[in-house]
């Protein structure tokens, strides 16, 4: 039996190669997504993250935001990122992991553009965007920061990694234009091809078994 995706509650629409942009519709009541899905799928490392944006302003401090990961809670499943996630999200976007100038004039990457609004533009400054989060602590009070930023330069602060965004917040405090980088594991899905050898071979196991059944006498 196949389950679609709209048997559970998703909509799914191509953003890259490997970022997919999904819509669960049980997230919703987190409130709607800049572009209409709340999840951007790291297919490269089989990790969802929920839109920044759904974690802004009232009731999404640290310690709330944590308290909705228990069982029963609609964040069950999810958890804070690390900054090595993240890195490995902008790796996968194609967004350069680094620092670069860009001049104030030279046109900000499309990759950039397309992670910024996947994930959630949560402030702008300069005259551009940045998306800026919460990520998992290494040891409270201490929570740290990170994101990334496209204005005269391209900035991807890791949490911890001293950029020019990096900071720390208190695990109470809340935000209109900081929200939190929480994601969930997902399954590795097999390729098409992979589905199509495994189904042959069943049939041809099936298949041998009938040949090998001796006669009814």
């Amino acid at each position: 039996m196949s389950i679609g995706a709209a048997t559970l509650g998703m909509t799914i629409t191509s953003a890259q190669a490997v970022i997919i942009g999904i819509n669960d519709a049980a997230l919703n009541v987190l409130g709607a997504a800049q572009d209409g899905n709340n999840i951007t799928r790291d297919v490269d490392n089989n990790l969802d993250w929920l839109d920044w944006t759904s974690t802004l302003g009232a009731g999404t401090s640290f310690n709330q935001i944590n308290a909705l990961f228990a069982p029963g809670q609609v964040l069950e499943g999810f958890r804070y990122a690390t900054g090595t996630e993240f890195l490995n999200l902008a790796i996968s976007a194609g967004v350069p992991p680094t620092h670069i100038d860009i001049n104030g004039g030279t046109p900000v990457p499309a990759p950039l553009t397309n992670l910024l609004d996947a994930i959630g533009i949560t402030g702008s400054t300069n005259g551009g965007s940045f998306a800026f989060a919460r990520f998992l602590p290494t040891a409270l009070p201490t929570v740290p920061l990170g994101g990334i930023r496209a204005d005269n330069s391209i900035v991807v602060d890791v949490p911890g990694a001293g950029g020019d965004f990096s900071g720390s917040f208190a695990p109470d405090s809340i935000s209109n234009s900081v929200g939190s980088a929480i994601v969930r594991d997902v399954a590795a899905v097999p390729e098409p091809g992979a589905l199509a050898l495994f189904g042959i071979g069943l049939g041809g196991l099936a298949l041998a078994r009938r040949r090998r059944k001796p006669a009814e006498g």
